[in-house]
C-alpha cells in the first residue's frame, strides 16, 4: 500500500475518533454546574494533551489509540483484535490531520467534561482547513479520554458489578471460604 494510502486510512480513523461521540445521546447529564477552566489549569492541560497524543499516534499508524481512548469496561471485554472487526476503523482519501487544540473546557466535578477542540488538516495539496466542535471528554482511571465507541451507561453498569463481585469476594473471605 503507498504512502499516500496509509496516510489518507490513518486521517479517515481520525476523523471518526473526533466525530465519533459528539452526539452520544446515550450519555447522562450532569446535573451538577461546570466550571469553566482557564488555559493554564492541569486539568486543560491533561486533556490537551490526550487529544496530542491521539494525533500523533495516528500520524505514526498506531490504529490502538482509538481503543485505548474507550471505557475501561469495553477494553476488558473485548480485545483490541475484536475492536478492530467493529468497523469503527475504515480506510478512506482524505486530509491529514496536524493537530488538535483546545479552545476551551468546562470541568463537572473532576470526572467529565465538555471541551472545544479545532481539528487543524492539511489537504493533499497543502491547503488548510479547520473543524471545530464540543465533545464530552471522561476522567476515568487517572487519564481523560474521549471514548468513540464505548458509552458511560456501560461503564456505570460495570463498575456496579465489579462492586458487586468484590463485596461477594470479601463476604466470602470474612466467612473463611
Amino acid at each position: 500500500m503507498s504512502r499516500y494510502k496509509v496516510v489518507c486510512a490513518l486521517l479517515t480513523i481520525l476523523i471518526l475518533f473526533v466525530i465519533g461521540c459528539s452526539s452520544d445521546s446515550n450519555e447522562q447529564t450532569d446535573a451538577t454546574e461546570a466550571v469553566t477552566v482557564s488555559n493554564d489549569s492541569v486539568d486543560f492541560y491533561l486533556i490537551q494533551e490526550m487529544f496530542e497524543e491521539v494525533s500523533v499516534r495516528w500520524h505514526y499508524g498506531d490504529k490502538a489509540a482509538l481503543y485505548d481512548a474507550e471505557f475501561p469496561y469495553l477494553r476488558a471485554k473485548h480485545t483490541y483484535d475484536e475492536y478492530l472487526t467493529f468497523g469503527q476503523i475504515v480506510y478512506a482519501e482524505a486530509d491529514t490531520l496536524v493537530k488538535m487544540v483546545v479552545h476551551d473546557a468546562e470541568i463537572f466535578d473532576q470526572d467529565s467534561a465538555y471541551v472545544q477542540v479545532e481539528a487543524i488538516f492539511v489537504g493533499p495539496k497543502g491547503d488548510t482547513s479547520r473543524f471545530i466542535d464540543k465533545y464530552r471528554v471522561h476522567y476515568m482511571e487517572g487519564r481523560w479520554f474521549h471514548a468513540t465507541m464505548s458509552v458511560l451507561d456501560q461503564q456505570l453498569q460495570f463498575d456496579d458489578l465489579k462492586r458487586k463481585a468484590d463485596s461477594a469476594i470479601a463476604a466470602e473471605e470474612a466467612l473463611g471460604y
